[in-house]
């Protein structure tokens, strides 16, 4: 690990954004994590403590247009649009990965927004060459997951009707073992949002 408190192997990330939020009814990478950011900058800020290679937010085109001006302010990181938010999650992903020629790649939801630096640096050192590791609690995998070796490219040349958990089932899972349940988190409506963030208002902060 270097001074700065990253890997010396090559990382990369894929922050994925390019769903329709259609139970949210609002776009989740813009809620409010607190009072002076969105989730997606809680992110992209706990991934540049760790990772040495590129970060990638691939984003819903339609959202793009509404608030170009907001993601144009963001700074080192790569903007994928996706121009077919239908097509599914696994498109978003091979969308994010086919920018990317690391073979550490975490995939991560702007729905799971509790990710921590410590989080990834403990994966980061769990590391297969191929495979992938995994969040578990208790029996449950969470997120986000670290693809590594022939898992990348597995995803990337994958039948995009396939879940990524269909596309990993033959692939090595290495778990890192937590007491945290935030990892089984997902933000996808207004009635869990306020569950968690009971404090603030549902509504973006830099509107």
């Amino acid at each position: 690990m270097n001074k700065q408190g990253q890997h010396t192997i090559n990382t990369a990330v894929v922050i994925l954004a390019g769903g329709q939020s259609k139970r949210m009814g609002f776009p989740k990478l813009l809620l409010p994590f607190d009072d002076g950011t969105s989730f997606v900058e809680h992110i992209i800020l706990q991934y540049k403590q760790v990772v040495n290679g590129k970060i990638i937010l691939v984003v819903n085109e339609s959202v793009w247009n509404e608030y170009s001006s907001y993601f144009e302010q963001i700074k080192d990181v790569d903007i994928v649009l996706n121009k077919s938010p239908e097509l599914g999650r696994t498109y978003s992903i091979q969308l994010g990965i086919s920018k990317l020629n690391t073979n550490k790649v975490f995939i991560q939801n702007t729905d799971n927004p509790f990710v921590s630096a410590d989080m990834l640096n403990a994966m980061i050192a769990l590391a297969p060459d191929n495979g992938y590791v995994s969040p578990k609690i208790f029996t449950k995998g969470g997120h986000p997951v670290l693809l590594c070796g022939n898992a990348v490219k597995e995803v990337r040349a994958a039948d995009r009707n396939l879940s990524l958990k269909n596309i990993l089932a033959n692939q090595l899972r290495v778990d890192w073992q937590t007491n945290d349940p935030s990892v089984l988190v997902n933000i996808d409506t207004p009635e869990h949002y306020k569950l968690y963030f009971p404090n603030l208002n549902l509504q973006f902060i830099h509107s």
